[in-house]
């Protein structure tokens, strides 16, 4: 954010600003790059802004005044410096904002514990061993590898929908749990939300808050679900390795299956075009908070079609980010295209197979049988969800279409 534009003054008592001390409580202040990464715990929104302005805060925590910080920083950029409307300008950015009304003494995240067990240096070299296991066992025995037919458990294409579904739900919980644990093991809160990505479900965990951390110390809970991930599907291939028959033919079939979705979940980690964790992995290499956005900017003025915001953002992004934004759309747009593709050739069809298999069995319905119970099953839980994000996701692409070819062409000198 810019430092200080003249703007609203700050609440004032008897012509001196005051600023609660109790309202800078809870500000985190991280060098990230040339600049500062300010936020708040409560709010949960962080902004950069640049060292003048980390300082101003630094020295209103520890008392001064803002006289006293107006002074300090007019001495050291050589003038006059607004503090009351930087304040301010945190207000509206929900950045400094009242505490809640009981505040309590800060305590671990719950799951700290055993986030530090599972991701601390120890754990984290023992997930990445077993995945190693995992890839060498797979290399090494043909067996092991993943085939067409490790889809179908229990004799029915609907029984086999409905264990895979389940089975990808345990795996899913796992992969987010894995998230939260790291970052709680960094001393940082985490949240559970259900969304999508492109047309796809998916479950997410909202870290940001971890930009509260430097840089280094983000890298881990934000990789946490692929290396759990690659542990797990390890540890499956492991069990198969060495038990082999002994575990019975249907407890092999869903292991085998387990491992072909974990393999699936560890494939579509690689879809950076889509917010997976290695998008988030690469957006805190590049330093861009703003990358998804400062990317669609870019792309709306190579169009010759740049929004207002869209010349706003361009206008704030640094020539780093700028660069980082170009080099993420030679991911992004094939990426779209290989999404389009996928939706055609593999997504629509099953939805529609799935459906016809599930209208087949309900044509004919026995409630005695397993097979007309995973029809209904199927048509709750696969079926209507995937049938309504896509609907979603359709909506907000015709929007978005329609507004571009809305936005009249601009006439001026495109960025990048």
């Amino acid at each position: 954010m810019p430092l200080l534009p003249t703007g609203r003054r700050a609440v004032s008592t008897h012509g001196h600003t005051v600023i609660p001390d109790d309202r800078l409580r809870d500000i985190s202040i991280v060098q990230d790059g040339t600049n500062y990464i300010v936020g708040s715990s409560i709010s949960g929104v962080y902004v950069d802004v640049p060292e003048i302005g980390a300082l101003i805060l630094t020295w209103l925590q520890s008392g001064s005044g803002v006289a006293d910080c107006e002074a300090r920083a007019a001495t050291l950029m050589g003038q006059p410096v607004d503090v009351a409307s930087f304040l301010r300008q945190l207000e509206d950015e929900n950045v400094l904002v009242q505490p809640l009304a009981r505040h309590r003494p800060e305590k671990a995240p719950r799951g700290a514990r055993a986030g530090r067990l599972l991701f601390g240096a120890a754990g984290t070299w023992a997930q990445v061993g077993l995945g190693l296991t995992g890839a060498a066992l797979i290399i090494g025995n043909p067996d092991l590898r993943p085939s067409p037919a490790d889809f179908n458990v229990g004799g029915s294409p609907l029984v086999s929908l409905l264990t895979a579904t389940v089975i990808s739900c345990l795996c899913t919980v796992l992969h987010e749990a894995a998230h939260v644990l790291a970052a709680a093991s960094e001393g940082v809160r985490s949240t559970l939300s259900i969304s999508r990505r492109m047309y796809f479900v998916t479950a997410q965990t909202d870290l940001t808050r971890l930009w509260s951390l430097p840089r280094r110390q983000r890298y881990r809970p934000l990789i946490a679900g692929i290396t759990i991930d690659a542990a797990i599907t390890g540890l499956l291939l492991i069990i198969c390795q060495a038990a082999g028959p002994r575990l019975g033919e249907m407890a092999i079939s869903w292991i085998r299956m387990a491992v072909v979705l974990q393999l699936s979940a560890l494939t579509a980690q690689s879809a950076l075009f889509m917010r997976t964790d290695l998008y988030a992995v690469l957006a805190t290499f590049s330093g861009s908070r703003t990358l998804w956005r400062t990317k669609t900017a870019v792309l709306h003025s190579w169009l010759g079609k740049p929004t207002t915001e869209d010349t706003e953002v361009l206008g704030q992004a640094t020539p780093k980010e700028l660069s980082w934004a170009r080099r993420y759309l030679a991911l992004y747009i094939p990426g779209l295209a290989l999404a389009g593709w996928y939706l055609m050739e593999v997504t629509l069809p099953g939805v529609v197979q799935i459906l016809h298999l599930a209208i087949d069995e309900l044509g004919r319905p026995d409630f005695s049988s397993s097979t007309t119970w995973a029809a209904v099953a199927s048509v709750v839980l696969v079926v209507l969800p995937s049938g309504t994000v896509l609907l979603v996701a359709g909506h907000e692409a015709v929007t978005k279409v329609n507004t571009f070819l809305r936005t009249p062409r601009s006439n001026q000198t495109r960025n990048g």
